[in-house]
């Protein structure tokens, strides 16, 4: 029999694959329309970034910041703990390093 312990990582696990399994048929769904835009996919990024650590506040658009103005800013008890930048699917993420997207940002 396992410990608690054990089931506690299993279930985290799968909490994690649904929350990817369910942001895959959001992003499958909304890319099908033709019409989505990288701000479209926000709300399913966000509620995947929380399914994988509920303690973290995940704050879509937040205020701009030292890093700049990042599309989600991870906090857990009130401290900045990482940030993240979306982009629309299909953009070459290698150009942004050479700045050939930088005029868009």
């Amino acid at each position: 029999m396992g410990s608690g312990q054990e089931w506690v990582h299993s279930n985290q696990r799968q909490c994690i694959v649904y929350g990817y399994q369910r942001l895959l048929s959001e992003v499958r769904n909304l890319a099908a329309t033709g019409r989505a835009t990288e701000h479209s996919y926000r709300h399913a990024l966000q509620r995947l970034f929380k399914s994988i650590d509920d303690s973290v506040n995940v704050i879509s658009e937040p205020r701009q910041i030292a890093v700049g103005a990042p599309d989600f800013v991870f906090e857990q008890n009130g401290i900045s703990v990482g940030w993240c930048e979306a982009k629309d699917l299909f953009r070459d993420i290698t150009k942004f390093k050479t700045g050939d997207y930088s005029k868009e940002q």
